[in-house]
């Protein structure tokens, strides 16, 4: 742009060029002005975007709160339950393994159900984060950055 408005320019009378020159100089201040505007409103919407991340992570925290799932290890001879934000509720041990000789046995498979109990509710958190932004136009992996504040 610049360049074809130098070959203008030459052939122009000293105060016609010097008029030009002062109407670049004022049209790249516009764009300049323009520009930081378009920022300063992208910050603005960012800004809301942020305030309807926080509602519905808060919206999400209080839904985490009445999800239930379960985790179970040996076929279902033991079952633990957690809620959505990661506590556990309950642990149901078959009968049969209530033995003196099966303590480590038991053990075991108390952490593994626990653990996939855990798997289970992490898996909940990251659906009802992803469909609670779905609507945001967020970078991608914000969503996961975001679940990471969420309670454990």
């Amino acid at each position: 742009m610049v360049k074809c408005v130098t070959k203008v320019v030459v052939g122009l009378s000293h105060t016609e060029s010097v008029w030009v020159s002062h109407l670049i100089d004022s049209w790249k201040a516009q764009v300049l002005v323009d520009t930081m505007f378009d920022n300063i409103m992208n910050l603005g919407e960012m800004f809301k975007q942020a305030q309807e991340v926080t509602g519905k992570m808060h919206e999400a925290k209080s839904q985490l709160q009445n999800v239930r799932v379960k985790g179970s290890s040996g076929g279902g001879m033991v079952e633990v339950e957690v809620t959505g934000q990661l506590e556990p509720v309950s642990c149901r041990i078959d009968e049969s393994l209530m033995t003196p000789d099966n303590r480590e046995l038991l053990e075991d498979m108390i952490v593994v159900a626990l653990k996939s109990a855990l798997r289970e509710a992490n898996a909940k958190q990251q659906d009802m984060m992803q469909s609670m932004a779905g609507g945001l136009n967020l970078p991608p992996g914000l969503v996961d950055q975001i679940s990471k504040f969420m309670p454990r």
